[in-house]
């Protein structure tokens, strides 16, 4: 289908945008397993925690989540904070504090070092941090113009050593590549539903072939690129049933290659394999150990446990699963 700017935009842009904050929060810990019907992935909740709020260690709307080496997570709420837990929920303390009165960011990954690459989104900006939240560097001009960013939503380094950065907005829907230090090398894509176009861009990620992925994320589908922004292929299309997805906000890569998405709209998981064949689901609306209200971030951590970042249930699920060998 050919695209068709203004209205089709608009509508979509104003289905995306569509979220109802959560009025009451509490704490869970436990273990909990979901029963696996067809398509179903058995999955054991192993962590589950979370006191809606904006003090220290309470959490108001996450939506960005990252483990690191150590176990520990970095959980960005809509406070503007990226507060640093451990497994359990245990409060470590707040690993930095992007500016948030315009609006907070959406997107955190890791380096090869270790530092936080945080898209500061309504700042218009990339920061990057040490995980004790001193500020190591920033870059990202303002504008419309080539290389400038308005609504940063993701930025990950790649295999190259480059920083891959997402943009959404109207009309602006593309990714942008800049060196480690922030220097502008190139950009595509544009906005629309062909091969290659976006409608709000979510996440970025990269498989180990070096093949660039976004979650496109209005569009309900992946796309891959080469590092060069040549489209390869794109998965999935808007559905509830196996293989289809309903707004994925954001991704992770396995410890098989899997691509693990969180499906905004659908409420669950799904599991790709590094061929893009689904290989199942799991969760579905609710409050239960194991349910999701509106998950935003995802995340693998190096013993194979996901990480959701249960957007409107305002808590943070650590989820078991049997990854294929």
């Amino acid at each position: 289908m050919p695209f068709t700017p203004r209205f089709g935009m608009l509508a979509r842009l104003a289905l995306c945008a569509a979220a109802f904050a959560s009025l009451t929060g509490w704490m869970l810990w436990g273990r909990h397993a979901e029963p696996a019907p067809s398509g179903q992935l058995p999955a054991q909740v192993v962590y589950a925690w979370g006191v809606v709020g904006v003090q220290p260690g309470e959490l108001n709307f996450p939506r960005a989540i990252k483990a690191v080496e150590d176990g520990t997570l970095f959980v960005i709420d809509r406070s503007g904070r990226c507060q640093h837990f451990s497994r359990e929920g245990n409060y470590l303390d707040d690993g930095c504090f992007p500016e948030g009165q315009r609006g907070t960011p959406t997107g955190i990954s890791l380096d090869p070092d270790g530092h936080l690459i945080i898209a500061n989104t309504h700042y218009s900006e990339i920061l990057i941090y040490d995980q004790k939240g001193k500020l190591l560097r920033r870059f990202g001009e303002k504008g419309e113009g080539v290389g400038r960013m308005k609504m940063p939503t993701d930025a990950r380094m790649g295999p190259d050593h480059c920083i891959y950065v997402l943009e959404r907005l109207p009309w602006r829907d593309k990714v942008m590549k800049f060196t480690a230090e922030g220097k502008f090398i190139s950009e595509w894509g544009a906005s629309g539903d062909a091969p290659g176009q976006f409608v709000r861009p979510m996440a970025v990620e990269f498989d180990r072939a070096g093949r660039v992925w976004i979650a496109d994320s209005c569009n309900h589908r992946l796309e891959a690129f080469d590092p060069n922004g040549k489209f390869i292929k794109s998965i999935g299309r808007r559905g509830s049933a196996l293989g289809e997805m309903d707004y994925p906000y954001d991704m992770a890569l396995g410890p098989n290659e899997e691509f693990v998405v969180a499906e905004y709209g659908n409420n669950r998981i799904q599991v790709f394999d590094k061929d893009g064949r689904a290989l199942g689901v799991f969760g579905r609306a609710g409050k239960a150990p194991g349910q999701f209200a509106s998950p935003w971030g995802v995340d693998v951590d190096k013993d194979g446990i996901i990480w959701v970042a249960d957007t409107l249930n305002n808590r943070v699920q650590g989820i078991k699963i049997a990854w294929s060998k």
